[in-house]
């Protein structure tokens, strides 16, 4: 199990324990064998805080539940909370990069499934990846970011000079952007691309996408970029609402509370 993995369980353990909550018998099998105890302090400290700034606690653990849902057979989320809320922990050792659950790590049946109508055909090949992904990426993007905030909240937690920090990332803040396909480039064309590219938008990085033989596709989102563009993009959303009600108001002579 890689790093980010076992802190991302590891967390999920000390909710658990802080919480009385009862995982699923593999969720606690998962947890037993990636903790680490010697984050204990720090992250029960981190997971309080979490909480108390949501408003709400975790009411029962869903990581590793069965459900019926399209396109996946285990919840999406890690946490129902009391509000009836959900929540997700995403995390980072190094780095930044995470791949959106279910289609961040995908087979060919998977992939057809969110993607085949964008693509027009059926995906049964790394050539037919790498063309819908360099000619169709507006399209694509959205989905990834649907499936990477599918929880209301994605709390996303990292490692930064050897102390943990977290941003809290409620999904129902957020606007959908309309992305210019003529802003999106890419590190590796498709005739340079053999294994890995990596995503760009208005020149900056915002993901690493690899195909090769070993895994048929991964797609991770390189964070500090995908929070970034969300913020900037709802901020301005929210500037262009407020302005257009203050025109509003004063070609109609309305009086503006303070």
């Amino acid at each position: 199990m890689e790093n980010n993995a076992k802190l991302g369980m590891t967390i999920q353990k000390i909710i658990c324990e802080l919480y009385d909550l009862t995982p699923c018998e593999k969720a606690q099998k998962q947890f037993e064998a990636a903790f680490d105890n010697s984050y204990r302090k720090d992250l029960e400290q981190l997971v309080k805080g979490v909480f108390k700034k949501i408003g709400s606690e975790p009411k029962s653990c869903l990581t590793f539940r069965k459900v019926k849902a399209a396109g996946t057979a285990l919840s999406p989320h890690n946490f129902l909370l009391t509000s009836g809320e959900t929540l997700s922990i995403r995390t980072n050792l190094k780095g930044d990069k995470i791949a959106p659950r279910t289609v961040g790590q995908a087979g060919f049946s998977t992939l057809n499934y969110f993607f085949g109508d964008i693509a027009g055909k059926s995906i049964s090949s790394q050539q037919d990846i790498k063309e819908l992904v360099v000619s169709k990426i507006d399209r694509l993007l959205p989905v990834f970011i649907d499936a990477f905030f599918v929880s209301d909240y994605t709390v996303w937690v990292q490692l930064e000079d050897n102390c943990f920090c977290y941003t809290i990332i409620d999904n129902r803040k957020f606007v959908d952007i309309n992305y210019d396909f003529h802003k999106f480039s890419f590190t590796r064309e498709l005739r340079e691309w053999r294994e890995s590219t990596t995503l760009k938008y208005n020149g900056k990085s915002l993901a690493e996408i690899q195909v090769h033989k070993n895994r048929t596709f991964k797609f991770r989102f390189a964070m500090g970029a995908l929070v970034s563009l969300l913020k900037a993009e709802t901020q301005t959303n929210e500037t262009l609402g407020i302005t257009a009600e203050k025109v509003i108001c004063d070609i109609f002579d309305l009086s503006i509370p303070e």
